[in-house]
């Protein structure tokens, strides 16, 4: 079976029965807009060097960037082994042999971490739960040689990305990457104002980035609408180094009015 990426350059890839449905929705309908803004900026070499998807889940972005990329290499950091399973799947059905899978949960430093769930996209770590997970930092896998030249760093962690980008600190001075990170926001309500609320994990994560490295970071004006993220909104931000603020700006394709920059 075969899932387009409309959003992904209009790659196509051959897709087990067993997730089809849920990769078709993330392909087709899920972070559009996040979706063209890396395939443009990777098309104009704004993005170099090899793609790192932390929290990689079914594959949804590891596949096509992969596919589209052939000549870097796509690590896939996921915690959970159903889901690493079915990426070595996907892999070896589209012949992805740029894709290198690492079974890991991240964090700050090496712990063990816990949750209340084996699988599941919303799955979330912390200090206490009914299941483990070994967890190690960005810099350790960097050290390790497990990891190398890394470009673009995207994290998907269900809370865990200010722990990652703490722990990665000399990845992020050795490679200076795009990075991109997911949190949750709570929508535009009379209680607030009228104003969506970023919360404070934004603000610690943007102000790190920028006062530690000097890292630009934008929100991307989309929002994932699945019931069990509800009421709040998931939100994408990208964090970029001064110097490619100009190309940004002159992206043709993207829809720029979909970057709202923070302060």
């Amino acid at each position: 079976m075969k899932v387009v990426f409309p959003h992904d350059g209009g790659c196509q890839l051959k897709i087990f029965p067993q997730i089809a449905k849920a990769m078709r929705s993330f392909a087709r309908r899920h972070e559009r807009y996040f979706r063209s803004l890396v395939f443009e900026m990777r098309n104009e070499r704004l993005i170099k060097g090899n793609i790192l998807d932390a929290g990689a889940y079914i594959g949804d972005n590891v596949a096509p960037w992969a596919y589209m990329n052939p000549d870097i290499t796509v690590y896939a950091i996921e915690p959970t082994h159903i889901y690493c399973e079915g990426l070595t799947r996907i892999a070896e059905n589209n012949n992805l042999s740029n894709v290198k899978i690492i079974r890991t949960a991240l964090s700050d430093t090496s712990k063990t971490l816990y949750s209340n769930s084996q699988k599941g996209a919303t799955r979330r770590f912390s200090n206490q739960g009914k299941f483990q997970e070994n967890a190690v930092s960005l810099d350790h896998l960097l050290s390790d040689k497990q990891i190398d030249d890394i470009g673009f760093l995207h994290l998907d962690l269900e809370g865990g990305e200010k722990d990652a980008i703490i722990g990665g600190s000399a990845l992020i001075e050795k490679c200076k990457p795009v990075i991109a990170w997911e949190q949750w926001t709570r929508p535009k309500s009379k209680k607030w104002g009228w104003r969506e609320q970023l919360g404070e994990e934004v603000e610690e994560i943007e102000n790190h980035l920028k006062s530690k490295y000097g890292y630009i970071t934008y929100m991307i004006d989309e929002s994932a609408s699945f019931k069990n993220y509800r009421p709040y909104l998931v939100r994408n931000f990208i964090s970029i180094l001064p110097e490619l603020e100009n190309s940004i700006k002159r992206l043709t394709t993207f829809k720029l009015e979909r970057l709202i920059q923070l302060d």
